[in-house]
């Protein structure tokens, strides 16, 4: 699907980790995606927490770039912010780049009111890992109930869509996976297409269509 030019995306916010640390892939694929974005006209806003891993971060120059560094040192401390953000920019997607960040954004949406629009980005399946002292149930649980509040999650990998099904129950027509990941500017285009449709179908996504079946 391509749409036109009044249509395309405008502003994007990204709630992700970044570092400069070479051996960061995540964080290399999650600049390579801001650059992107930036070449091809949208205005990104990087939402990035107050900690060391974040301290060098280094993107180029871009009058079309701002970086807003958050009061919170961890992703579930940055909820407040990120409700306050969603109240202040209703309706504008937000990208949460890998699981923690997803559940996060979801978490600060529906305390919004669901005033907000966030979209997922999975670079890899690590996030089915277990976390110490969650139980494999209560995590998928939680995961259910805060994905039911994301307009979708764009994958890097069939298996990655399949976990998420499987743990999250989450509607495979939510789940886009791009086709050519290896082509960068073929994922930057499949990103800012199925964004800009989440976006503009933002309104209706606030109903009962948005949860998840029990």
């Amino acid at each position: 699907m391509y749409f036109s030019v009044e249509h395309s995306l405008e502003h994007l916010a990204v709630f992700a980790a970044y570092s400069e640390c070479d051996s960061c892939e995540d964080a290399e694929l999650t600049s390579q995606l801001i650059e992107g974005l930036l070449m091809s006209g949208v205005h990104v806003e990087l939402l990035l927490l107050n900690n060391k891993d974040n301290s060098s971060c280094r993107l180029p120059a871009h009058p079309h770039l701002t970086i807003k560094t958050l009061r919170a040192s961890s992703v579930w401390l940055a909820v407040p912010e990120l409700k306050r953000y969603m109240q202040s920019h209703p309706g504008e997607i937000v990208l949460a780049v890998d699981d923690q960040y997803i559940q996060a954004a979801s978490m600060a949406n529906l305390l919004s009111g669901l005033r907000g629009n966030v979209a997922g980005l999975m670079h890899n399946t690590n996030w089915g890992i277990s976390q110490s002292g969650v139980t494999p149930r209560l995590r998928s649980r939680l995961m259910r109930l805060l994905y039911g509040y994301t307009s979708g999650v764009i994958t890097e990998s069939a298996d990655t869509g399949r976990k998420l099904e499987l743990m999250c129950r989450y509607p495979k027509a939510r789940i886009k996976m791009l086709t050519q990941p290896c082509r960068q500017d073929v994922a930057i285009s499949g990103c800012i297409e199925l964004l800009t449709e989440w976006q503009c179908c933002g309104v209706c996504s606030i109903n009962s269509g948005r949860y998840l079946s029990a």
